[in-house]
């Protein structure tokens, strides 16, 4: 991939890997994500950084990550100065609805938003040349919003690293919480929001606590519904059994998922998680770990691809799918599996979209 020339423009104070400068040039932009001023903002800072990069070098594509203001940014350049420019719009997750239930949209207005947010997808989807999209279903979700089919299109899931997900069993970290060797340990790693409705797995361990005393849940990671979390393990009378790790480092969510038994990914049925892409059962693979995970779309989707995902609709499935999959003899996990999923092919998979946009 020697031939492509990266200049990366990220949103100001956006998390970027630190060795990513080696590969190519990053010019941070001011603006925000989830208000309209922000998004303008960034929209006309993208537009004015484009036009400067133009005037020393050829811009042949342009690669937009959702929300729409940087496709703003680039139809704007792309009518202003240079109309033979590509523009690839790579939505990952439905990004409106997630404003609105984030609270960043207030409520009364929310409709209003969200009728000029898609009315500004459609009206810019004309000039986009094409469309990458994270899911299946998100796809079918936007050509449903647009009324009608797009032509240039494809799925491209997010993946994972598995050199890093990888590794020798969590011995340690059973060890640091007190976890004994022939302790059934759950765990769940991923952010503790109030959106996720995670008491759900908190009152699926109360009944396998009743049924085994082995049973321990381990929750990694951080977020606003982690003090309600304590406080229900203790009103349920489990606390005992509720290990609360906090955010870790993710050089080490490794050695985390390595200690379990079972990977939980609780997602609820809700449009934002619908069409969302779980890389977080992934990562649970890639360590060999099973997963059990709630019945929306995205988990039915990989379920169909991979080997060692359990879907569960309500509390007694949950239980019995636990039963279910702790029985060696139901569950072969083979990484060969993930592969499609490494990153390598991911990038080889955009290089592919890169090329081919450009010959248009």
């Amino acid at each position: 991939m020697e031939d492509i020339e990266l200049v990366l423009m990220p949103l100001k104070g956006s998390s970027v890997p630190s060795d990513l400068s080696n590969y190519c040039e990053i010019l941070e932009l001011e603006g925000g994500l989830y208000c309209t001023k922000g998004n303008a903002r960034y929209a006309m800072n993208l537009y004015r950084k484009l036009k400067e990069l133009s005037t020393r070098q050829k811009l042949s594509l342009i690669h937009c990550i959702y929300p729409n203001s940087s496709v703003l940014g680039a139809v704007y350049f792309k009518l202003a100065m240079r109309k033979r420019t590509k523009i690839l719009y790579d939505i990952r997750s439905p990004w409106v609805e997630m404003g609105i239930e984030r609270g960043v949209v207030p409520g009364p207005i929310s409709d209003v938003y969200k009728k000029l947010a898609y009315l500004s997808d459609y009206l810019l989807a004309s000039y986009v040349d094409r469309f990458i999209f994270i899911t299946q279903g998100l796809k079918q979700f936007y050509e449903k919003i647009f009324g009608k089919k797009l032509r240039r299109w494809r799925i491209v899931p997010s993946g994972v690293d598995l050199m890093h997900f990888s590794g020798p069993p969590g011995i340690e970290i059973r060890e640091m919480y007190g976890i004994e060797d022939e302790d059934l340990l759950l765990g769940y790693v991923g952010g503790l929001s109030r959106n996720r409705g995670l008491s759900f797995v908190l009152r699926g361990l109360q009944i396998l606590a009743k049924e085994d005393d082995r049973y321990r849940l381990i929750f990694v990671g951080s977020g606003d519904d982690e003090a309600a979390l304590k406080k229900l393990s203790k009103k349920l009378s489990i606390d005992n059994k509720v290990v609360f790790a906090g955010k870790v480092p993710y050089e080490d969510v490794p050695k985390f998922i390595n200690a379990l038994d079972v990977g939980i990914c609780h997602l609820p049925d809700t449009l934002v998680f619908r069409y969302s892409f779980p890389m977080k059962v992934l990562e649970y693979l890639a360590c060999n770990i099973p997963v059990l995970a709630s019945n929306v779309q995205a988990h039915r989707e990989i379920s169909r691809d991979v080997k060692g995902v359990f879907i569960y609709e309500s509390l007694a499935e949950f239980v019995s799918q636990i039963h279910r999959l702790l029985d060696s003899s139901q569950h072969k996990l083979d990484r060969r599996d993930l592969r499609q999923y490494d990153w390598t092919n991911i990038c080889r998979q955009i290089y592919e979209e890169y090329t081919d946009v450009c010959q248009l």
